[in-house]
């Protein structure tokens, strides 16, 4: 799988090596976080005003001194301020490209100083357990080939290998056919 960037900035960290194990969140690249942080520390302030103004609210409708709708009103203001912390939150989470599950990075596509938009690779990670093989039959060959069926390859080392089919493509390469 190629780990992608979801969000735009220079790449500042690159820690997992070429070739070597990663798990499941291990941080691959990370870029800088520009004004993300001051977002999130805004939007917490916020939330906190209006979680104050929520509770003084409640306070003063449950005594009588205040009509209902400004209980409303505050309630969706701190609904408002939650959403907000969200994003920003969500916003800063997004400068570390991690990879999704354990395995290999296997090559590294961005280093440290490369700016990264959303959809830019960052490295690919393959998974080991299970490693599917994609081969191709000659037309003449497929019918015989049956989901779920055994499998049995030779590696380029001359080992074996043994697995089952687990796909059947309904179409041909049109290249090789």
């Amino acid at each position: 799988v190629t780990a992608r960037a979801e969000t735009t900035g220079t790449v500042r960290a690159a820690p997992a090596a070429e070739g070597r194990m990663v798990s499941r969140g291990d941080v691959l690249c990370e870029m800088d976080i520009e004004g993300r942080g001051a977002k999130v520390q805004e939007a917490e302030a916020e939330f906190r005003s209006k979680e104050l103004e929520y509770h003084a609210a409640s306070e003063l409708v449950s005594k009588g001194w205040a009509a209902p709708p400004r209980l409303e009103s505050a309630d969706a203001a701190l609904d408002s301020a939650r959403a907000s912390l969200s994003v920003a939150r969500s916003e800063l989470a997004k400068t570390k490209v991690t990879a999704q599950f354990s395995g290999v990075l296997e090559k590294r596509l961005a280093d440290v100083g490369d700016f990264m938009a959303p959809g830019s690779a960052c490295g690919i990670v393959v998974q080991l357990d299970p490693i599917l093989i994609v081969a191709e039959a000659a037309d003449k060959n497929a019918e015989r080939i049956e989901v779920d069926a055994p499998a049995r390859l030779r590696l380029s080392d001359g080992e074996e290998a043994v697995g089952k089919v687990r796909y059947l493509a309904k179409t041909a390469d049109p290249t090789a056919r």
